[in-house]
């Protein structure tokens, strides 16, 4: 298995109210997904982890991600999921967390929100920036 992201009391704390799920709890679940859930024989699925989405906040290029995420091979994954949540600064935050995923079979993205569309605005951005590192031409966004 791989190295896994440490769940510290400091993020358990921040689960009670009024505080929210966070970023390390969001990277656990994806770990534990990935370990437990997706066999290994599906290595065409990818999950993205949040500390690395929360990058889109910092205002890099396609080129960046392309360069930084060369070695997941995305270009041959299926299937990638990207927790996006709805924070917009350059710094440690948002509320809401939903799931951006990428299938390639059919070139486009899609948003699962609980909320409905409350974070389209985040996940279309996202889309755009990222397609250059799937390898994604004119990707669709639903």
């Amino acid at each position: 298995k791989r190295d896994r992201a440490a769940l510290e009391n400091e993020h358990v704390e921040m689960l009670k109210a009024p505080l929210w799920l966070n970023d390390m709890c969001i990277e656990v679940w994806l770990e534990n997904m990935m370990d437990e859930v997706v066999p290994d024989s599906r290595s065409d699925i990818c999950f993205i982890a949040a500390s690395s989405m929360a990058m889109l906040n910092f205002g890099l290029t396609s080129d960046f991600f392309v360069q930084d995420w060369k070695g997941l091979n995305l270009g041959s994954k299926e299937v990638i999921l990207m927790p996006i949540n709805d924070n917009v600064e350059e710094k440690v935050g948002g509320s809401h967390w939903a799931l951006l995923a990428y299938f390639r079979p059919l070139n486009t993205f899609r948003m699962y929100d609980t909320m409905g569309k409350s974070l389209s605005t985040q996940s279309e951005k996202a889309a755009a920036t990222l397609s250059a590192a799937f390898r994604a031409a004119d990707p669709g966004f639903e």
